[in-house]
């Protein structure tokens, strides 16, 4: 039976790109949240009009989302980014199976749930 193992470089490269496109197809970040009824809002615009990102949530819900709002997404593809180029060269001083960049890959891919 053949490998399908995917190499580090292309799952961290196709997770890097799936965090930029899912980032620009989301509402502007930072996002707010609000105590009406737990939402979380673009902090760009005003509360009434604004874009609900989610509503009636779990407080620690809620102050999750706002943490994890689109403006992470380039920062954090520009790190997979060049930690591909790490393992590229063979410069990555983890085990894959402990490489914290390639366990964050996994998990923006999918591969990360067990």
């Amino acid at each position: 039976m053949a490998d399908t193992k995917i190499n580090p470089v292309e799952e961290l490269g196709t997770a890097a790109a799936k965090l930029r496109h899912t980032a620009a197809e989301a509402h502007g970040g930072p996002w707010a949240r609000c105590d009406v009824g737990v939402a979380v809002i673009s902090a760009d615009v005003q509360l009434y009009g604004a874009p609900c990102i989610a509503d009636r949530l779990y407080e620690p819900d809620a102050d999750w989302i706002t943490l994890a709002h689109p403006g992470l997404a380039e920062p954090l593809a520009a790190w997979l980014d060049d930690h591909a180029s790490d393992h590229s060269t063979y410069d990555c001083g983890w085990d894959d199976s402990e490489c914290p960049a390639l366990s964050l890959a996994r998990e923006i891919n999918g591969g990360g749930r067990g």
